[in-house]
């Protein structure tokens, strides 16, 4: 019984090895085949990748990774700096104070502010102030006449903040 599966071992081996060999031999082939193949099935492997990536990027460890990588890369920052950072400001925008959501597309999905010029970690803020600020150029002189227009003019919002 046990030469058998060595047997069954050393044969697929065997063929592995011829396979390989053969692929190097008709390298051409294989490149023409393949390109062939890509060609007629381009259509269900769009629809298959697509599928795989939507199921991929859902499981938990990959968004972590993502989270993790996006810290490192775009603000040099562990996550071990953002949790310090996050109970510092007790999980709410600096700006506006309302509860942020960890991740997220919403407008009170959390934000690491930065300067860009420099690249320093300022804070964390819900969507909406971080693009507020920066659509006003992050410039205090420009928010301080936004803020002296409102006041001066009215301010209409509708949204409730806390």
């Amino acid at each position: 019984m046990m030469t058998d599966s060595i047997d069954q071992n050393a044969l697929k081996e065997k063929k592995r090895e011829y396979m390989k060999q053969w692929r190097a031999a008709n390298a051409e082939k294989v490149k023409a085949y393949q390109k062939n193949w890509k060609a007629e099935n381009a259509i269900s492997q769009a629809e298959y990748q697509k599928a795989y990536q939507n199921t991929y990027k859902t499981r938990e460890e990959v968004q972590r990774k993502s989270w993790e990588r996006n810290l490192k890369i775009n603000y040099k920052m562990s996550p071990d700096d953002f949790n310090k950072l996050w109970k510092a400001q007790d999980g709410k925008c600096a700006i506006c104070q309302i509860d942020l959501q960890p991740r997220g597309r919403k407008l009170d999905a959390v934000s690491v502010d930065h300067n860009h010029d420099t690249g320093e970690v300022r804070g964390l803020l819900c969507r909406a102030c971080n693009h507020g600020i920066g659509c006003l150029k992050d410039s205090p002189k420009v928010l301080k006449a936004a803020a002296a227009y409102l006041i001066e003019k009215g301010h209409y919002s509708k949204i409730k903040r806390n």
